[in-house]
């Protein structure tokens, strides 16, 4: 870590500046091939971020995990940052070493807003990591029910499978999301997928001992074979 890695992610603005002005290397990667770009979007440090980006910074410059400093703030939530970002031309769709874009971080870590720009932005709402996993996935498993919504506004596959053959309402179910499990199954969430190892999400539900998930589901399940039989 060089003396202008240090001012980006502990320093201010004003001092990213001068050693800019002194001739430092705004590109120069540490030993997790991290550029100060990265350690300022990590530190949440928006004013050295611009300072940086108006050095000629490359913003599409990957760490050791293949994230880009998108990424990061995707991760952490930094609005300001990401559109300052998104501005100088970072990818939206940009890969991690896993095939994650900033929308999986986003979307992750229930960040509402970042979400909205990044798919502004034309983040692919349906991309997939190496995984099989989407963005939808993600939101679902960890409990944000208000990015799942958006996202299934946006038009996300609401049935996409990983490669394990979790949809989302597998991953809901399993962990307990009963609120989105709900609006899932009213989005037309298929219960009847099965993962590979041939669960259902209820069976999932079951097998984590998710008792409110299990009764959702069953119940879903019985009005469905109650209008089965009206027909």
């Amino acid at each position: 870590m060089n003396t202008l890695h240090k001012a980006a992610e502990r320093g201010t603005a004003i001092e990213v500046r001068h050693l800019l002005d002194d001739g430092a290397a705004v590109d120069a990667l540490d030993e997790f091939r991290q550029s100060a770009l990265h350690l300022a979007a990590q530190a949440s440090r928006e004013d050295s971020v611009a300072v940086l980006i108006e050095a000629g910074a490359g913003v599409e410059l990957a760490d050791r995990f293949g994230r880009r400093a998108l990424h990061t703030a995707a991760c952490h939530g930094d609005l300001g940052i990401a559109q300052r970002l998104l501005a100088a031309g970072a990818t939206p769709d940009a890969r991690d070493c896993e095939g994650s874009t900033p929308l999986f971080w986003a979307a992750g870590d229930g960040h509402t807003l970042l979400v909205e720009v990044l798919l502004e932005a034309g983040a692919d709402l349906n991309a997939r990591n190496v995984y099989g996993s989407t963005p939808l996935n993600w939101a679902a498993r960890n409990g944000y029910d208000g990015v799942v919504a958006l996202l299934l506004a946006a038009g996300a596959n609401v049935n996409a499978q990983c490669a394990n053959g979790w949809t989302p309402l597998h991953e809901a179910a399993m962990y307990g999301r009963e609120a989105i499990v709900q609006r899932l199954l009213r989005a037309g969430a298929d219960a009847t997928l099965k993962d590979n190892r041939g669960f259902t999400a209820m069976g999932r539900a079951l097998q984590q001992g998710q008792r409110a998930a299990v009764a959702i589901l069953a119940a879903q399940a019985e009005a469905g074979t109650r209008q089965a039989d009206t027909v």
